[in-house]
């Protein structure tokens, strides 16, 4: 039996702040969505099945912006086009 994305909610967040890290940006969110948890498994009436929860149904990225003026922005926003778990939030550089 296949479990869709939708079928579970987020049980953690990874928050990472950004500002003008466009030459190691990419190489972050490859390696965060890239991770894989191979120890979580579904329980049925307390019972473990065999079958691991996928990474991707767990987690979320929030990438916070506070106000890039390289193209760290347009790196997030493709990510976040790409991939439905990362979140981008923008705010003027404080």
């Amino acid at each position: 039996m296949k479990y869709e994305k939708k079928s579970y909610k987020y049980i953690f967040s990874v928050v990472i702040a950004v500002y003008n890290c466009a030459p190691f940006l990419r190489d972050t969110l490859d390696s965060i969505t890239g991770q894989c948890i191979s120890t979580l498994y579904r329980y049925v009436n307390g019972i473990r099945t065999d079958e691991p929860i996928p990474f991707e149904n767990l987690v979320q990225v929030i990438m916070v912006d506070d106000g890039s003026t390289d193209s760290s922005p347009a790196i997030l926003a493709e990510y976040a086009l790409r991939d439905s778990r990362v979140k981008v939030i923008t705010q003027l550089n404080s």
